[in-house]
């Protein structure tokens, strides 16, 4: 499929979803966006954009407290709803707290 043809498919959907539907599919929209910007940045460095459960899984928090925390964490990326976060940001304040 063309990348034409994807985002005419796309146009499609949004046109024949539900009202009620649309919010879950803005948000598979938002995290195709955040998907394609981490693959078009990755090979510019070292770093790389964690899930909520692998930065939690380092910070030993959970995944929860990271995303009600996340504005007060410098290493958070905001995309939408998603919440990412920089791997050598967490790494960063890892070594910094301890």
């Amino acid at each position: 499929m063309s990348r034409t043809d994807a985002i005419r498919a796309v146009e499609a959907a949004i046109r024949q979803e539900a009202r009620e539907a649309l919010p879950g599919l803005i948000g598979e929209l938002e995290r195709l966006k955040a998907e394609a910007q981490a693959r078009l940045f990755a090979g510019e460095s070292d770093d790389a954009l964690l899930t909520a459960d692998e930065a939690a899984e380092v910070l030993r928090l959970s995944p929860a407290t990271l995303y009600r925390n996340a504005d007060r964490y410098p290493f958070a990326r905001r995309e939408g709803r998603l919440v990412r976060f920089s791997r050598r940001g967490v790494q960063e304040y890892v070594r910094r707290q301890g």
